[in-house]
């Protein structure tokens, strides 16, 4: 047999590669390689943006569900949390000290149930939904009322958040870009105070990074609030709200006070009539009763001059410390964003007052009535007489002064274009009017130490107007009658009362159009008071009567 050439021998016992051979193996393995990982980490990302996105997708709307459930069993949105007293929190956001419900933090008041749905109390928690660092968080501040005290406040153990809430506090949702809270009424409009709210916009939009991809996930929902304006505590059940007192210009009651509040210090307040305050009322060792009559307080004397009057935050009763005796006590109280009942009787909680103004006066009419004749002015003192006569205007833009002078007859309407000043003085209407003599006043009234009488025959009482305000234009103009926020603003802030009633028996109305009114001395009012603001001290009684108001 022939054999191979030795070259062909030797290839032929030869193992394995040659080295370029190796290198393109490897080559070719690692362009496999590479594809392979790089699949996998495409689905591996794929996967976790996917993943990512579900999982933020499904804890949006659990959050949203949760929301909404504490929405639906709601009976009021709140302005805020009271900064003192009961349903106040300890742990509230500083300096104000209270939760304050906007578009990113939001305020309700709902009844407490356990877990099997059980009312737990009549009157409502306080829930709170705020925003910090990025992450929403639930708070419950249940109501200091004794049926709820197997419902503990959640406390933050000294551990407080520069920002308010407590670390125990419920995390709700993370990673929030933004989130918005939008207040709707009956009608799917802004509604004008923000108790009025019937349902709750939430909008959230939230981001989240995974994958070298940012994950956005936006969503919203709306929910009624069911209980809205059906809750009476105590009532141990939900039942219809009695009907708030909604006046007209019409059916003002005898006491009826503007945005700067009645502020009461050792007085007693009483009568027959309704009563309204668009501001707050604050009382210092007095009574206020109307057993048989309605109470409401708007609560709308916040603001800036250029907004003015704006709801406030606060409680709009208040009542400093324990007052032996004091108390707040009328047929049925409306007073929105109230919820104290220390020293208050016949409160509603929640309940949203009407807002109105004070009685509207067509002074131009009245000047146009009265063009019979002028004179400069009226004056006596010492013991000297005086009239003040019928339809009569008295030009002068001084001081009419009224002192030590023996009984002055009110002869029927006038307009002095000044002011009036009295001292130990009485007003007496004279016999035989039928109906109250209108006292119109461009500036401001000072009586100190002067009874006003009705006549004998007919008991018809006088009544005083002042337009005094920090706009002399409108003050002097005889059709000026508007009542612009900015100038009652400007006027309950200059320091000056625009009526001042000082240790006398007063029956009379008073009106104090765009500014303050001010009882001291031991002042005895029989008749009907509306003022833009009003302070009694010194042992005032406001002995209230059913009277109509003028028109003209």
């Amino acid at each position: 047999m022939q054999s191979l050439p030795p070259s062909l021998h030797r290839r032929a016992n030869q193992q394995g590669l040659t080295l370029v051979e190796l290198m393109v193996a490897i080559a070719i393995s690692a362009i496999i390689g590479t594809a392979i990982t790089a699949f996998f980490i495409g689905q591996l990302q794929h996967y976790s943006i996917g993943w990512m996105r579900g999982s933020m997708g499904a804890s949006t709307q659990t959050a949203l569900h949760r929301i909404n459930d504490d929405v639906r069993g709601s009976v009021r949105v709140l302005i805020s949390t009271p900064a003192s007293g009961a349903g106040s929190d300890l742990y509230a956001p500083q300096p104000s000290g209270t939760w304050v419900s906007s578009d990113t933090q939001l305020v309700i008041a709902k009844i407490p149930r356990d877990t099997a749905g059980n009312k737990l109390s009549d009157t409502p928690d306080e829930i709170v939904y705020y925003l910090r660092d990025g992450n929403l968080y639930r708070r419950i501040i249940p109501y200091d009322d004794p049926s709820n005290a197997n419902y503990p406040l959640l406390t933050c153990a000294g551990t407080q958040t520069p920002a308010g809430g407590c670390p125990s506090d419920t995390l709700i949702m993370d990673s929030i870009a933004s989130i918005k809270f939008t207040y709707l009424d009956s009608t799917n409009n802004t509604p004008t105070v923000l108790t009025e709210a019937t349902s709750i916009k939430t909008e959230v939009n939230r981001q989240a990074a995974t994958a070298g991809q940012t994950i956005k996930i936006n969503a919203s929902n709306t929910m009624t609030l069911r209980s809205f304006k059906s809750y009476i505590p105590g009532s141990g059940t939900v039942i219809p709200a009695v009907p708030i007192f909604t006046p007209t210009p019409q059916t003002l009651p005898p006491l009826t006070i503007g945005p700067g509040g009645l502020s009461l210090s050792n007085t007693t307040v009483s009568g027959n009539g309704n009563a309204i305050i668009k501001g707050n009322l604050s009382v210092w060792l007095s009574n206020l009763s109307l057993p048989n009559n309605a109470l409401n307080i708007s609560n709308m004397g916040c603001g800036t001059p250029a907004n003015y009057p704006q709801p406030c935050t606060t409680e709009p009763i208040s009542i400093p410390f324990n007052q032996m005796g004091v108390q707040v006590t009328a047929k049925q109280i409306c007073a929105t964003g109230q919820y104290s009942t220390a020293a208050i009787s016949g409160l509603q909680r929640p309940c949203t007052a009407p807002v109105g103004d004070l009685p509207s006066f067509d002074k131009q009419a009245f000047v146009n009535a009265r063009n019979a004749q002028t004179k400069s002015a009226v004056s006596c003192n010492n013991g000297g007489s005086a009239i003040i006569e019928k339809d009569t205007v008295y030009t002068s833009t001084g001081t009419s002064s009224f002192s030590l002078c023996s009984e002055v007859p009110i002869e029927g309407s006038a307009y002095f274009k000044g002011n009036i000043d009295a001292w130990n003085t009485t007003f007496k209407v004279a016999e035989g009017i039928k109906t109250p003599p209108i006292i119109v006043v461009n500036g401001t009234i000072h009586f100190n130490g002067n009874n006003i009488k009705p006549n004998i025959s007919d008991g018809v009482k006088p009544i005083f107007i002042s337009f005094y305000s920090a706009d002399p234009a409108c003050s002097n103009s005889d059709s000026c009658n508007d009542f612009q926020g900015t100038r009652i603003y400007n006027t309950l802030n200059t320091g000056t009362n625009a009526i001042w009633l000082g240790g006398a028996t007063m029956n009379a109305q008073f009106i104090a159009y765009y500014g303050s009114l001010q009882c001291f001395f031991s002042t005895i009012i029989n008749g009907t008071v509306a003022a833009q603001g009003m302070t009694t001290t010194s042992g005032s009684q406001i002995n209230l009567t059913n009277e109509s108001w003028p028109a003209s």
